[in-house]
C-alpha cells in the first residue's frame, strides 16, 4: 500500500512539473517566418526561432501532404532551425499546409504554400498609407516573367522606382502625398503574366492639416507697437505679410516680427497674417488687431426702469444736456455725461417721439391706415407744455409713425415720418412758423425694397433743417442698406452703404452729422432673433460714391447687456458734435441698453 501511494505521489509531482513547464514555455519567431512560399520547382526553406524550453513540431494530416517534410521535429531550449523541404508541384493547383511549433503552452503556426506550375504570387495584396505617402514595395514570387500595370487614374501619384533581385523580385513604387483634405483615395497595381494576375490595392488617407502657433492673435494699442509670432505645421507653408500699409513684417530664424504704425481710425482695425500651405484648402492665419480712437464712455441698463422697452417703438433723442428716451408711455430724461436717469414724465400718450434742434420734443400718434396727429412740447423740469403742430389725413394707405425733426419746428424746420406698408416717406416743412401741407414720395423706388409692415421696423430722417437738404433711410426691408434721397423734390435716391446682412436684422434709428470736415451717418441696427450680431454703425458718407464704415459698436461688446426681451426690433441713435469730439448715443430696446461712444478729433 505504501508503494502504491508513493507512485501516485510521484505521478502527481510529474504532472505538476509538466504543467509548470507548459506555462513557462515561449517561442520567439520573426513575423515573416510564419508564412513560407515556394515556387513550382519546390526547394528547402529554413525557419529560425528561439525557444525557452523543449519544443516539438505538431503536424496535421500528414497523409495529405506527402509532397513536403519537416526536420527536425523536436529540440531543446535556445536558438533552433527547422527545415521545410517541398517537392516540385506537377499539378495545376496551388497547395498548402500548416504545422505548429509548440513549447509549453506557447504555439506558433507556420503556413506553407506552393504555386502551381507557371505560378505568380505576391506577399501582400493590400497596402495602406497615410496622407504623406512613402515607398510601396511589392515582393513578387514567380517562376515566369511578368509585367506591372498601374491604374491610369493613379499615374500621377503612384510612380515606379525600379526592381531588384531575381526570382523573388521587389517591385518598388513611390506613393505621393495626398493633397486632398476631403477625400481618401484608392488605386490598384496589377502584376501580370499571361493568364496569371495578382491585384494589389493601395489605400491612402486624406490630408488632415495641423497648425500650431505661439499665439492666434495680437492686440496693439492705437499708438502703434510690435509683436512676434512663430508657426509650425505638418506641411510646407509660406507666411504672407498682411496686405495693409500699417503693418511691416520681417523674419529671423523662424520668428516673424511685426511692427504697427499709430492708428488714424476710430474703429479697431484688423490685419491678417495668412499661412498658405502646400495642400490646397489647408491654409490658416493669425490676426493682428489694433484699437482705434473711439472710446466707449459709458453703458447703462434700463431694463428695470421707466424707460424700458415695452412695445415695437423705442426712441432716443437729445435735448440740451439730456438724452430723451421714449417708449410710448413715458418720457425719460437721462444725463448725457453718465447715463443716469434725471427724471421721468408720465401722462403723455403718444406712439413715437423725437426732438428738434431747438429743444422741443415732437410727439406723433400712430396713423394705422388712417389719420394721425403731430405735437410739440416744451419741457421745464417736470412741467410739459404741449402744442399741436400738424395733422395727417391718411392720404397714404399705410401705417405712419417714427417721426424725426430738424431745425426749429416752431419757426423753420422739417418733420418726417415713415409710412410703412406702402414704403413712402412723408414730410412737413415749417417756414416762418407756418406748417406746409405734407409732401410724400416712394422710398428708393429702384432699390427693390420689400414691405415694411410696421413703422418701428424702419426710419426716414431729414438731413438738415430744410427738406431740400435730403433724407436718409434704413429699414428691415429685405435690402438692409443705408439709402439717401439727395433730391426730395424729384425723389432721387441712392444706395450708399449696405450695412445690414441678415433677415433678422433691421435699422430703426438713423442720424447724420458733420464733424472735423467729414459727414457721418449713424445707424442703429436691431434684431428680431436672439443672438444676432447687431449693434450701432457709424458710416463716413462724405463721398456718397465711396462711403465706408468708420466704426461699429457690437452689442456683444457691451458688458451691461441684459437678457433679450423678445420684442420686435426697437432701437434708436443720435449724434452730437462739440468743439473737440463727436458723441454717439444709442439705445437697443431688445436688450435695454443705452450707450455713449466718444470720437475725438484726429
Amino acid at each position: 500500500m505504501k508503494r502504491i501511494a508513493l507512485f501516485i505521489g510521484l505521478a502527481v509531482m510529474a504532472a505538476a512539473c509538466q504543467e509548470l513547464s507548459q506555462d513557462n514555455g515561449k517561442i520567439t519567431i520573426e513575423e515573416a517566418a510564419l508564412t513560407q512560399q515556394f515556387v513550382t520547382e519546390g526547394g528547402v526553406a529554413e525557419v529560425k526561432f528561439t525557444s525557452t524550453g523543449d519544443w516539438n513540431v505538431q503536424q496535421y494530416n500528414t497523409n495529405h501532404y506527402s509532397w513536403a517534410s519537416i526536420t527536425p521535429t523536436s529540440g531543446g531550449a535556445g536558438e533552433n532551425t527547422v527545415y521545410i523541404t517541398v517537392l516540385k508541384n506537377e499539378t495545376n493547383d496551388n497547395r498548402d499546409f500548416s504545422f505548429l511549433l509548440n513549447a509549453g503552452a506557447d504555439s506558433k503556426e507556420i503556413k506553407v504554400t506552393q504555386k502551381q506550375k507557371d505560378a505568380l504570387t505576391v506577399t501582400g495584396n493590400l497596402f495602406k498609407f497615410d496622407a504623406f505617402g512613402g515607398q510601396l514595395e511589392i515582393e513578387v514570387v514567380s517562376n515566369i516573367d511578368y509585367t506591372y500595370e498601374i491604374d491610369e487614374a493613379a499615374a500621377d501619384w503612384i510612380t515606379p522606382v525600379g526592381t531588384k533581385g531575381l526570382e523573388t523580385t521587389k517591385v518598388q513604387f513611390n506613393v505621393a502625398m495626398n493633397k486632398s483634405i476631403t477625400d481618401d483615395r484608392t488605386a490598384t497595381v496589377k502584376i501580370k503574366s499571361g493568364a496569371f494576375e495578382e491585384v494589389i490595392t493601395v489605400d491612402q488617407t486624406k490630408f488632415v492639416p495641423e497648425w500650431s502657433y505661439s499665439a492666434t492673435e495680437a492686440w496693439i494699442g492705437k499708438d502703434g507697437g510690435e509683436c512676434d509670432f512663430t508657426f509650425a505645421s505638418n506641411q510646407k507653408f509660406e507666411v504672407i505679410a498682411p496686405d495693409v500699409d500699417w503693418v511691416t513684417m520681417t523674419e529671423s530664424d523662424g520668428t516673424y516680427h511685426f511692427e504697427m504704425l499709430p492708428s488714424k481710425e476710430y474703429d479697431t482695425r484688423v490685419a491678417y497674417v495668412n499661412l498658405i500651405g502646400e495642400v490646397p484648402g489647408a491654409d490658416s492665419y493669425v490676426v493682428i488687431y489694433q484699437t482705434g480712437h473711439a472710446v466707449l464712455e459709458w453703458e447703462k441698463s434700463i431694463l428695470n426702469t421707466s424707460a424700458a422697452h415695452t412695445n415695437n417703438m423705442v426712441n432716443l433723442s437729445l435735448m440740451g444736456e439730456y438724452i430723451v428716451l421714449g417708449n410710448s408711455s413715458t418720457v425719460t430724461l437721462m444725463s448725457q455725461k453718465d447715463g443716469s436717469i434725471v427724471t421721468s414724465i408720465d401722462g403723455i400718450s403718444y406712439h413715437s417721439l423725437c426732438t428738434d434742434d431747438a429743444g422741443h420734443i415732437v410727439f406723433g400718434t400712430f396713423g394705422d391706415y388712417g389719420g394721425s396727429e403731430i405735437y410739440y412740447a416744451t419741457v421745464n423740469g417736470t412741467d410739459v407744455e404741449v402744442n399741436h403742430l400738424a395733422s395727417y389725413d391718411g392720404g397714404i394707405w399705410s401705417r405712419l409713425s417714427n417721426y424725426r425733426a430738424a431745425g426749429d419746428v416752431t419757426k423753420n424746420g422739417v418733420v418726417t415720418a415713415l409710412a410703412s406698408v406702402s414704403q413712402y416717406w412723408a414730410a412737413w416743412e415749417i417756414k416762418d412758423g407756418v406748417v406746409s401741407p405734407y409732401k410724400c414720395g416712394q422710398i428708393a423706388p429702384e432699390a427693390g425694397i420689400g414691405t415694411i409692415w410696421y413703422p418701428g421696423y424702419g426710419v426716414v430722417a431729414p438731413m438738415g433743417p430744410k427738406l431740400s437738404d435730403g433724407l436718409v433711410y434704413c429699414a428691415y426691408d429685405g435690402v438692409y442698406a443705408l439709402q439717401i434721397c439727395t433730391d426730395p423734390e424729384n425723389n432721387t435716391w441712392k444706395q450708399v452703404f449696405k450695412t445690414f446682412s441678415t433677415w433678422a436684422e433691421g435699422g430703426s434709428g438713423v442720424d447724420v452729422a458733420e464733424f472735423n470736415g467729414r459727414k457721418y451717418a449713424a445707424i442703429q441696427s436691431t434684431t428680431f432673433t436672439e443672438g444676432a450680431d447687431v449693434g450701432c454703425y457709424l458710416v463716413d458718407i462724405t463721398d456718397l460714391d465711396n462711403a465706408k464704415l468708420a466704426y461699429q459698436l457690437n452689442i456683444w461688446e457691451i458688458s451691461a447687456i441684459e437678457a433679450y426681451t423678445w420684442y420686435d426690433g426697437g432701437g434708436d441713435c443720435r449724434l452730437k458734435v462739440t468743439d473737440d469730439a463727436m458723441y454717439l448715443y444709442a439705445v437697443d430696446g431688445n436688450y435695454n441698453i443705452v450707450t455713449c461712444v466718444k470720437f475725438p478729433k484726429l
